[in-house]
Order: structure tokens, then sequence, then C-alpha cells
């Protein structure tokens, strides 16, 4: 459709580098804007030059064509890969002294050209940020107060068209800069608006799967603590249950070693309690090696040399 034309259009002008999604949209208005600037500039040289005083000398005329050539120029330079951070400043310059001549020419702050010095800092400010913005605002009050001067002290500004056709041309420079304040808002803010919504989408998608991994971990921390409580308990339980009857064992057999209710007769009996003996030592011991070691995975005791 006309809009993807209009895009691919502007997108020629585009370098062909890796950037934001911010820096892209910049350079988009910045190619529109210059051609924007261009056929204002164009139109009002033509009407100039058909509605000039007679005797008029064509300065402003010279000063609007210097003004569209410059805007043409500038989105080549940028295609052809000068940083945008160099080109807005030329540009806001361009029309904030341009502009300013020619309301210089053409009554001043009653000339159409006075209202694209409220426009500039507009686009300064989106172009090349706060600072630029801030720039160009003043440049815009300075030229306005030095008018303003001039007309307070008494003095006046020329006028380069006839009485008659003077509130054709503030009704087309009015024109136009709404349009361009308008495009500005519609190419800027509705994309940018566009991101942080889809940003603002992504930050909620991650937040509620991050929640979900906790809930997630908590519940299998939950299952790990579970399962290393019913592994204490087993333990403490199993450990009662063996090492009492492996105590009656041991104690029994050192009796029967020791021979203290009497003789046992057969020395091998003695060999085989002494057998018995050992197993149910060696027995204990594995089982206090098993209950220290779960004691160390719980965090209840320590590793000593």
């Amino acid at each position: 459709g006309p809009t993807s034309a209009f895009l691919r259009a502007v997108g020629w002008f585009l370098p062909e580098t890796e950037r934001d999604h911010v820096e892209l949209l910049r350079e988009r208005l910045f190619v529109v804007l210059g051609f924007m600037v261009t056929a204002n500039m164009a139109l009002f040289a033509g009407l100039h030059t058909l509605h000039h005083v007679p005797g008029a000398d064509g300065t402003n005329i010279i000063v609007m064509l210097v003004i569209a050539v410059i805007n043409v120029v500038l989105p080549f330079a940028l295609r052809a890969g000068v940083a945008l951070r160099m080109l807005a400043p030329v540009f806001v310059l361009t029309l904030q002294v341009g502009v300013s001549l020619l309301a210089a020419y053409d009554s001043g702050m009653l000339s159409g050209a006075a209202f694209w010095l409220v426009v500039t800092p507009l686009a300064a400010a989106i172009l090349g940020g706060a600072r630029l913005g801030w720039v160009a605002a003043g440049i815009s009050m300075v030229a306005g107060a030095l008018m303003f001067g001039l007309v307070a002290s008494g003095g006046a500004f020329p006028t380069s068209l006839r009485p008659e056709v003077v509130p054709l041309h503030h009704f087309i420079s009015f024109l136009s800069c709404t349009v361009s304040v308008a495009a500005l808002a519609a190419r800027y803010e509705g994309p940018m608006v566009r991101n942080l919504r889809h940003l603002a989408g992504r930050l909620g998608a991650t937040n509620t799967r991050l929640e979900r991994e906790l809930d997630a971990r908590r519940r299998a921390q939950a299952r790990a603590a579970a399962a290393s409580r019913a592994k204490s308990e087993f333990l403490a339980v199993m450990s009662h249950e063996l090492r009492t009857p492996l105590n009656a064992i041991t104690g029994f057999t050192g009796m029967i070693q020791t021979e203290a209710l009497g003789s046992v007769g057969n020395k091998r009996y003695l060999e085989y309690a002494a057998d018995v003996q050992t197993s149910a030592l060696h027995l204990l011991s594995l089982i206090n090696d098993v209950l220290d070691l779960s004691k160390i995975e719980a965090g209840e005791d320590r590793v000593t040399r």
C-alpha cells in the first residue's frame, strides 16, 4: 500500500548498520522532515516570487532556496554514513538561522516564518535529544527577543509581500507548521508507544516465567527437605533397631570370651565367639559411619581431621 511504499522510500536513505529502535525511528523522522522542509521552502519561494512587492531584492527567496538545497543534501549524507548526531545540529541550525533571516526580511515576528521558530525546538529535541532541543529553544527565544526589542525601540522590519497576500502566506505557514507537528507526533510517539507496550508485554511474560520457575524451585526444595527429614528419621530408627541387638551380641560374646559365668569347655567356642564379636563390631562401625555421613549431608555435623 501507500504506507509501505513510503516507508521503503524513506528506508532507502537509512544506513545499513546495527542500531536500536529509537535511533532508527529518529533517522526516519530526519529524512521525512528534511524533505518536508524542502517542499515548504520551495513552495514559499515560488509564492514569494509571485507576490513580491515591486523593487524587492529577492534575498529572502535565495535564503529559502539555500535552506531547501541543504535539506535535500542531508538525507543523502545520512545514507552515505554520516551519523545522525552530526547531521541533526546542521538541520536545526540551518532552519533556525534561515527562518530568523526570513522573518527579519518580512515583518519580523508578524511574519509567517516566525511559526517555524516554535516548531524547530520540538524537531530538535526528537532528532537530537533534550540538549539539542534546549539549544534550539534558546536560539528561538534570542531571535524573538531581538525582533521584539527592535520593534519596541521604534524600529521597523521591511516587508517583501503585497499586503493583500500576507494573510494567505500566514495561513499556509500555519498549516505547514501544524502538519509538521502532527507528523512528528504520529511518526515518533505512535511507534514509541507501541515499542513500550511490546517491551512491557515481554517484561510481564518474563516475570511470569520467573515466578513459575521460582515456585517450582521452592516446591523442589520442599520435597528435597521432606526427603532429607524422612531419611534422617529412617536412619535414626534403624540405628536404634540395629545398635541395640549389636550391643547385646558384643556384650554376650565378650562374656563368653572371658568365661565370666564359667568355663566354656571347648576352646573352639571361644574362637567362634571372637569371630562373632569382631563381625558385630565391624557392622556397628559401618552403621556409625552411615549415620555420621547422614549428619554431614544434613548440615548437623562437619568433618574433622
